[in-house]
């Protein structure tokens, strides 16, 4: 019988096939273990103004909280800082200047500073001026049998007075109900408005009426009121009316619910 040449590697080849196996094995394991999980990192828009916040990095990870130091400070200057709109709070340092702290989300985010000279003349706000008026009516065989009404008015610099008043049927009392709302209403109202280019339509020689509901909408524009109405609306003009009408009823909700007697 022909012996066997022995192998030549310097190791017996099961041995090598073992450590074949153990490298192998290795590979697999740093591929599932090894390198993990990474968290994501999101960026932070700095409205322009990236170089007067010391400690801003390009990017953060979800989950890390983020510490900026604000040191473009001037004197009779009021400060407020903004998080994707919304103010958020801060702190001072005598070495570094306004402290912001907050929690990265899980998105990129939007750091505004807003600013206002503190000595700056503000006028009074004037309270009690309409600004809008919605009203809706149904018509049955005997007139108007419900309508529904909105008025905004002005009430203080950060809040407008919504009153929102009711007729069921012609048999029962008018109700009335106010709301405290937010300023901004306003503003999104009269976005509508020219969104819609409301402002056009006395320009406009397509007014037709309306029948089955009468619909107005009243809104100061300067020192005069522009009346709009059903009874001389382009098409779709009543649903843009309607849309204006659904701002004011989003806006009458228990949260800014009038206590009785504030003043």
């Amino acid at each position: 019988m022909k012996a066997e040449k022995p192998y030549r590697g310097g190791a017996s080849r099961a041995a090598v096939c073992a450590l074949l196996l153990f490298v192998l094995g290795g590979i697999v394991l740093f591929g599932l273990f090894g390198c993990g999980k990474k968290t994501p990192e999101y960026k932070i828009d700095f409205s322009g103004e990236e170089s007067w916040y010391e400690g801003a990095k390009k990017t953060y990870r979800e989950g890390e909280t983020v510490t900026l130091y604000y040191n473009l400070i001037a004197t009779d200057t009021d400060y407020k800082f903004l998080l994707d709109g919304e103010p958020i709070n801060f702190g001072y340092d005598d070495e570094h200047g306004f402290v912001i702290t907050f929690v990265m989300p899980a998105h990129d985010v939007k750091l505004e500073c807003e600013t206002r000279n503190s000595m700056e003349y503000v006028p009074e706000i004037v309270p009690d001026i309409l600004l809008f008026d919605y009203y809706s009516a149904t018509t049955g065989t005997d007139g108007y049998d419900s309508h529904v009404e909105y008025t905004l008015s002005t009430y203080s610099r950060d809040q407008h007075r919504l009153s929102v008043y009711v007729k069921e049927s012609p048999e029962e009392e008018e109700t009335r109900t106010d709301y405290l709302v937010p300023a901004e209403l306003s503003e999104k109202c009269y976005r509508a408005v020219y969104e819609y280019e409301m402002d056009k339509w006395a320009d406009r020689d397509d007014l037709e009426p309306i029948d089955g509901a009468v619909v107005v909408l009243k809104y100061k524009n300067g020192e005069e009121y522009v009346r709009l109405s059903s009874e001389a609306a382009p098409y779709g003009g009543v649903a843009e009316m309607d849309s204006i009408g659904m701002m004011l009823t989003e806006y009458a909700a228990p949260d800014y619910l009038e206590e009785e007697g504030h003043e």
